[in-house]
């Protein structure tokens, strides 16, 4: 019953990253797409913080280490993660964004398997073999001559860098995830990435900077409706499911449900706008669906797959 709760939770996580994206464009589209982010970063911070302090029964405290840690992860999870997307995303093509982003789980998996010296079963590796290519064909619609078309140097390296640091990430927080609770390190992840937005964002615009906000808040009513759901759908409720499906099913596992987002973003284009959805679209639905079912499969497989041992260049007797 927990790991069904979880799988609800991630699977909820998935749904609203899958239904942002058009939110996010609006969102990034205002005048200071720092001031934009930094908006949004700030208003999931009050709510943690309010949910925080309302829900916690005793008192909240992190050691001084594991606080330093947070402090870290947040520069690369929070504050670096959104802006180097959003920067990245002036340069390349949405395609070559999501298939970039798509490379993420599969980082983990390798990351996490070599970190702690594991073996993969061979269903895992398959599995996460077959949401990559069902991820791709969703994305490019079977049409990767699209991908060569919208190369750009400068958006794929950021996104290359951007994914690297999600992998990363997803990784590196179980630890304090497993220690503290999903809500605990949600919070203080967005009050430290707060804190260096504010910096990187006044040093940028100095006292301009108050007239920026100033503006998207009274002017801008969109752009503040996008930062309104987005800190209150995907920084709360969302890295809560995620955070709480990296605690209970792990880094690799909970990376996988990843690949949903593309097909997700489909589904509401279908029902909302009557984008049509072509064969190609299905059979890379379905084998993500099998994919993600493959990498969360319980059943021992007679044979591993080593990603430890390989890279090291141990042999296994």
């Amino acid at each position: 019953m927990k790991k069904l709760t979880t799988y609800i939770w991630v699977m909820t996580a998935v749904i609203i990253w899958g239904s942002s994206f058009s939110v996010s464009k609006c969102g990034v589209s205002s005048n200071s797409v720092l001031g934009f982010i930094t908006l949004r970063v700030f208003i999931a911070s009050i709510v943690l913080t309010v949910i925080l302090l309302c829900t916690s029964k005793r008192k909240i405290k992190v050691e001084s280490m594991d606080m330093k840690k947070i402090a870290k992860l947040s520069l690369v999870g929070v504050s670096g993660h959104f802006f180097i997307q959003c920067t990245a995303l002036k340069y390349t093509s949405a395609v070559n964004a999501s298939l970039l982003i798509a490379l993420s789980p599969l980082l983990i998996v390798i990351h996490h398997v070599m970190q702690e010296s594991k073996t993969m079963k061979l269903s895992q590796v398959n599995g996460v073999i077959f949401s990559f290519v069902g991820a791709s064909l969703v994305i490019t619609k079977g049409n990767f001559g699209e991908v060569l078309e919208g190369v750009n140097i400068t958006g794929d390296s950021l996104m290359v860098v951007n994914t690297l640091m999600l992998a990363y990430f997803t990784v590196e927080v179980k630890q304090v995830i497993s220690k503290y609770g999903p809500l605990i390190v949600n919070t203080y992840l967005n009050l430290f990435g707060l804190l260096a937005l504010l910096i990187l964002f006044f040093a940028q615009s100095g006292l301009e900077g108050i007239s920026i906000v100033h503006k998207i808040v009274t002017n801008d009513v969109q752009v503040l409706y996008a930062a309104l759901y987005l800190a209150i759908f995907s920084n709360v409720i969302s890295y809560y499911g995620w955070y709480k499906g990296i605690e209970i099913l792990g880094s690799s596992k909970t990376a996988v449900f990843n690949y949903f987002n593309p097909l997700v973003a489909i589904l509401i284009s279908y029902l909302y706008v009557n984008e049509k959805i072509s064969v190609v679209t299905i059979v890379g639905g379905v084998l993500i669906i099998v994919g993600v079912y493959y990498s969360n499969k319980q059943c021992s497989d007679n044979v591993e797959f080593g990603v430890g041992s390989l890279v090291r260049g141990e042999n296994r007797k």
